[in-house]
């Protein structure tokens, strides 16, 4: 009597609990690693150039003017705690004595904000010494990375961001009005900031439109879709040919595709490029009639051209989608041929209407697979592209990050490479289940 297979338990080796546990982590870790570089990518290129250098693991965000609860004064002999209302005035004064004493305000937010920057003007006196002004939280000073910056009545101080819920000024040496003989300090338009998360989409619109990775990203989507029709359609055929048609000579042919596989693509660069160069037509007339030609081409170049670029990616597609779909059409039943050939269908009608469509999920892996080598192809495309009207998304992105070199636009060129690699996120996104299929078509016999 055979056992049920509902009877099976797993006992030992990777197959227990702990086994699947530490799998599971190692997965989720190194998914988590993968995803990290373009998260950060994203991310990045939704900040300002400020940001990026100051923070460079920060979210992007921007600074918002915060309001205060309150603001007490603390001067010698005469304590007080003053309502703070938008800009309003907060004074306080003392008499004179021999010495000067400093001076305290203490702000107090209300909750927890992050301040980055502080303007301080003065009322009455108009006369304070900027630089005897210090900033503490909780009597520990605040680190001032730029200031003061007087402008007029006013002085600006830039902190590195800290968070706090009351920050103390303390003025060391308060003026002296000349009008009343108090020595009279006069504060208005105290402006913290919390940082909020802001978005820069101007950064893709500049790398779109600017840095025109716009006609970049049409020049890809023309060469690859074409290139990725032409190697699919061709290996399909080849394949079908190769599996369910016999005729001599089909095994060498199938031999002579997978030797592409051995060769390296990058020692094609030369040959192909001087092949294609003597290939270049000017001016080709031939057969006369009277003052016309039958053919007359002019201006016909496969170098730095979009058809050169697609015959190269079509050619060097060929040997890997081959490969794949003639295991893939090998699984299928040749009954199924046989049963439409009976029917009085043709030999074409029994590829297109019959093979075709129950090789989908075949179809569709190996188009995913050929999408990225062309999407993502640089070499190829910086060699035989050298008018820039043509050049692809990784070219432009090439030359955007050269033009970043000498200017501070960064995060325009993080955009750029978003651009460059969101289509093929959606697409496998969208596809993941027939690549699935694809790949594991013909591992289970019924």
């Amino acid at each position: 009597m055979e056992a049920d297979v509902r009877d099976y338990r797993p006992t030992k080796g990777l197959s227990s609990k702990w086994g699947n546990g530490i799998i599971f982590m190692i997965l989720l870790a190194w998914c988590s690693f993968s995803l990290f570089g373009f998260v950060w990518v994203m991310y990045t290129s939704l900040k300002s150039d400020q940001e990026l250098f100051r923070s460079p693991w920060s979210l992007p965000s921007r600074l918002l003017g915060a309001g205060m609860t309150s603001v007490s004064s603390e001067m010698a002999g005469a304590p007080a705690t003053l309502a703070l209302d938008g800009n309003a005035l907060t004074a306080w004064t003392s008499s004179p004595s021999s010495e000067p004493e400093p001076q305290r305000l203490v702000i107090d937010f209300g909750t927890r904000e992050t301040v980055d920057r502080m303007v301080i003007r003065a009322g009455q006196a108009g006369r304070v010494d900027w630089d005897s002004v210090t900033f503490a939280v909780r009597d520990t000073d605040v680190a001032v990375r730029e200031g003061p910056s007087v402008s007029g009545d006013a002085a600006t101080w830039w902190f590195e961001p800290f968070e706090a819920r009351e920050v103390a000024i303390t003025f060391e040496r308060p003026p002296l009005d000349q009008q009343t003989g108090l020595y009279s300090v006069s504060v208005s338009d105290v402006r913290p900031y919390r940082q909020r998360i802001r978005l820069m989409w101007e950064n893709y619109r500049f790398a779109w439109t600017v840095a025109n990775m716009g006609a970049y990203a049409l020049n890809s989507i023309i060469i690859t879709a074409v290139s990725v029709t032409l190697i699919v359609m061709l290996s399909a055929m080849a394949a079908y040919s190769i599996t369910k048609i016999d005729w001599r000579g089909r095994q060498f042919f199938f031999y002579f595709f997978l030797a592409g596989l051995a060769v390296p693509a990058s020692l094609l660069l030369v040959p192909l490029f001087m092949l294609m160069k003597d290939l270049n037509i000017e001016n080709l007339q031939l057969f006369p009639v009277g003052s016309y030609y039958l053919i007359s081409i002019r201006d016909f170049y496969l170098v730095d051209s979009r058809l050169g670029l697609i015959l190269i990616y079509t050619t060097l597609g060929l040997p890997f989608t081959v490969f794949v779909l003639t295991g893939f059409f090998r699984t299928l039943p040749t009954a199924l041929a046989e049963a439409a050939a009976i029917d009085g269908a043709s030999e074409y009608a029994i590829f297109w209407q019959v093979f075709l469509p129950l090789a989908k999920p075949g179809l569709v892996t190996v188009a995913i697979f050929n999408f990225l080598f062309t999407w993502n192809e640089y070499q190829f495309a910086l060699v035989f592209i050298s008018n820039p009207r043509l050049q692809t998304l990784p070219l432009g992105l090439y030359s955007l990050s050269a033009a970043t070199r000498h200017a501070t636009n960064w995060t325009a060129l993080f955009a750029g490479l978003v651009i460059l690699i969101f289509p093929t996120i959606v697409i496998f996104l969208i596809l993941e289940d027939r690549i699935t299929k694809g790949l594991t078509v013909g591992a289970i016999k019924e």
